[in-house]
Formats: structure tokens, sequence, C-alpha cells
């Protein structure tokens, strides 16, 4: 029999395993958060911004007054950058949610604390950097549940973030116009459509014509990814899109030599850096930089492929409302098509 000091011991000994049991499944239950709190973070998102690109144009009142509850999202997303820490999840989850904070951010600097017009004005020092972050913002989320929790959850994102996006450009705000500069749009108009030296027209078309071409055959490269089960076709896919850097320079000439401003010619400019990075690590030096990831190359390959397409689309924003509205469907295409060659595997 035991001794009394033993039993105390073997007592202790089994407390101390059943507190460390039930430790280790609250930290099971709670390392399960991640993924469903990401989705319902994406969800809320999308919905709040919805709301508020609808109320704004006919209920500007009501949205200064309720606003600022869109920056409590912040609460959720720095618990979910702290949980992914702790269960040690993909550093993506950290990156999207850092980006999800810094639009927070830029939206709070922007429209609260400094309260620049920047829709209005289209300043685009102020414009670019917050577009970068709203997009970049949507596609971690739309892309991050898609490939590691929900198919379907991915999809519903994607089909908000288009609602989101009509519902912003719908209720976009437009810039005042007064008498004069009434006659001066009217004047640049008709020099964009008579293919003046001022914004050669031509010359933005072929751009639109460009990244909608890039749009499209990426889309279909990652399809093809998915149905094959190999990069054959997209690699032949990328010898076209390394063919449009002959219309891009014959576009950036034509911008440098009509003295157009740097935001006609900076996403060709971009695009044409990207290409050439391209065949430098995809064709001369072959590299595989996806799987396993090595950062050094995925890194700046994204920013310049996405940062070009985003470049070479916001122009004809001002330009032709429908012709963007395009660019928008097929960025949302390449999207789309990316998460689902991710979530397949094959990204």
């Amino acid at each position: 029999m035991p001794s009394p000091p033993r039993r105390l011991s073997q007592t202790v000994g089994r407390l101390i395993q059943e507190l460390e049991q039930q430790a280790y499944n609250k930290n099971r239950r709670r390392f399960k958060i991640l993924e469903p709190l990401f989705l319902a973070l994406g969800l809320a998102n999308n919905v709040v911004l919805i709301f508020i690109f609808l109320i704004r144009k006919n209920h500007f009142a009501l949205l200064q007054r309720i606003g600022w509850v869109y920056f409590l999202l912040a609460i959720p997303a720095i618990y979910a950058i702290l949980i992914a820490q702790q269960e040690h999840k993909v550093p993506q989850y950290t990156v999207f949610l850092g980006i999800f904070l810094a639009f927070l951010a830029i939206e709070a600097l922007y429209d609260w604390i400094l309260k620049i017009p920047f829709r209005e004005k289209m300043d685009w020092k102020q414009l670019v950097p917050y577009v970068a972050l709203y997009l970049s913002m949507n596609y971690g989320f739309v892309v991050m549940v898609w490939k590691y929790y929900s198919l379907i959850g991915g999809i519903i994102l994607l089909g908000l973030f288009v609602i989101q996006i009509i519902a912003n450009i719908v209720s976009h705000p437009r810039r005042a116009i007064g008498k004069s500069n009434l006659g001066m749009r009217s004047a640049v108009r008709h020099n964009m459509k008579g293919q003046t030296h001022i914004n050669p027209w031509w010359a933005a078309l072929t751009v639109w014509g460009i990244v909608n071409a890039v749009n499209v055959l990426q889309a279909a490269g990652f399809l093809s990814r998915v149905y094959t089960g190999s990069r054959v076709i997209n690699h032949i896919f990328g010898y076209a899109i390394i063919a449009l850097a002959i219309p891009s320079v014959v576009a950036l000439v034509a911008f440098t030599r009509a003295r157009t401003g740097w935001r006609q010619w900076i996403g060709l400019a971009a695009f044409l850096v990207f290409v050439v990075f391209m065949v430098i690590v995809e064709y001369i030096w072959r590299v595989e930089f996806r799987s396993p990831i090595r950062y050094d190359i995925l890194v700046p390959y994204l920013v310049l492929f996405f940062g070009s397409i985003m470049l070479m689309g916001l122009p004809m924003f001002r330009i032709n409302r429908r012709l963007w509205l395009v660019t928008v469907v097929t960025t949302v295409l390449l999207l789309g098509s990316m998460g689902f060659a991710m979530y397949m595997g094959v990204g």
C-alpha cells in the first residue's frame, strides 16, 4: 500500500495532468478560431463598406455620425493577428490583416483627421496608396478564405466585393464643375477624341487594351493550371504577355512625345519593368519561387504585376467610366481564377 506522501504525490501529479489537458483542449478550441474569424471580418468589412457607399451620396450627414463604427473592425483584426501568431499560421494571414489595419489607418487619416477631399480632387499622390491598400485588403479576404477555409465563403466574399465596387462607382462623388471648368473639360474631351498631342486617345485605348488583355490571359493561365495540372499552357500565355510589351513601348513613346502627365505613362513603365523581371526569373533564370515560397522574388513580382494593373487601369476611370468598368470585371475574373487555382493547390 502506497505511503501517504506517495499517494499525495500521485494525486498532485494527476491534478497537474488534468489541468494541462484542460489547458490543451482550451487552446485547441481557440486555435480553431482564426479561419472563421477571418471570414467574419471579411464579411463585416464588405457589408459595412457597401452600406457606407450606398448612404454617402444622399445621407452624408448620417454617414458623418455613424461612419466611425467602421474603425471598430480594427479590434477583431488585431485579435486575429495575435491568434495567427499563436497558431503558427501561414504568414499571409498576418500580412493581409496588417494591410487591413493600414487601410483603416489611411481611411481615418484622410477622411476623419485631415479631412482631405481626395476623391473629388483625384489627387494621385493621395489616391494611389489608398486604392492600393483597398484592393490588396479585399484581395486578401477573398483569397485567404478561398484557399485555407471555405470555397463557398471565398465566392461569397468575391460576390460582395463586386457589389462593393458597383456601389462605389454609383455613389462616387463627382468633381465640382464650374462654368469655366465646364468649357475646359469639354475641350479636353474634344482633344482626347481628336487625338491631339495633349493626350492621344489611341494611346489611352492601347493602355486599356493591354491591361484587359493581361487580366484575361493570366486568368486563363490560372484556369489552365487547374484543368491540366501543369504550367505548360500558362507558360505559353506568358509569351503573349511579353509580346504586349511592344504596344506598351509604342504607347509610352506617344505619351512621352505628347508630354502628358505621369499618370498616363507610369502604369506602362511599371508593366515594362514587370515584363523584364518576369523574363529574367521565369524564362532565363528559371527559378521556382512560388513553391517553396521565395519572398525575395515573389513580393517584388506580385507588387510589379498588380501595381502595373492598377496604374494602367486607373486613368480610364476619369476618361470613360464604362471602359473602366470592363477593366474592373476582368480584374475580378483574374482574382477569382487566381483564388480558384490556389484553392486547388496549383496557384
